[in-house]
C-alpha cells in the first residue's frame, strides 16, 4: 500500500486549524482531530467535506448533492454516522476541510482529507430529501397571500 502524502499547511493561503468537536465524521475523522479549513473555497462539490457556519456551533459534514438554483444554490450533506441528510446554502459555508491531523498526534504531518464517491443510494436518498423540503416550502410559501 502507497505511504500517504503529507499535507503542506504553508501551501494554504487562507486556512485555519481547529478541533473536530464531534464524533459524526467516524472512521474518516476521529474527534479531537486537528482540521485545517480552506475558508477560500465556500462551493463545496459533492463527496468534499465542509465546515458551515451555524448560529451556535461549527459543523463538519460530507457534502453529498450540489443544486444550483435561480436564486440560490443549495446542498445537502451529512456526517458518515449520520442516516438523516440536511440542507444547507452557501452563505452558511466556512470553508472545505482540506487536511487533517490525528488526535495528540502533533509530530506527524497533516494529511489530505479523503474525498469520496457519493453512492448512488446516497445521491437518491439526498435528492429525495432535498425535493420533499422544496415541495414543503413551496406549499407554505402559497398559503401565505
Amino acid at each position: 500500500m502507497p505511504e500517504a502524502k503529507a499535507f503542506d499547511p504553508a501551501s494554504l493561503e487562507h486556512g485555519i486549524e481547529f478541533p473536530l468537536a464531534g464524533g459524526s465524521m467516524d472512521p474518516w475523522l476521529k474527534r479531537g482531530a486537528r482540521l485545517l479549513v480552506d475558508v477560500s473555497r465556500t462551493d463545496p462539490a459533492p463527496g468534499e467535506v465542509v465546515c458551515l457556519r451555524k448560529p451556535d456551533h461549527w459543523l463538519i459534514h460530507r457534502v453529498l448533492l450540489r443544486c444550483p438554483r435561480r436564486e440560490e444554490t443549495l446542498y445537502v450533506q451529512r456526517g458518515e454516522t449520520n442516516f438523516r441528510p440536511m440542507w444547507f446554502t452557501r452563505c452558511e459555508v466556512f470553508g472545505v476541510v482540506v487536511a487533517f491531523r490525528f488526535p495528540d498526534r502533533d509530530e506527524v504531518p497533516f494529511c489530505p482529507v479523503p474525498t469520496r464517491a457519493i453512492a448512488l443510494w446516497e445521491r437518491l436518498a439526498a435528492r429525495a430529501y432535498l425535493m420533499a423540503f422544496l415541495a414543503k416550502k413551496s406549499l407554505m410559501g402559497k398559503g401565505k397571500g
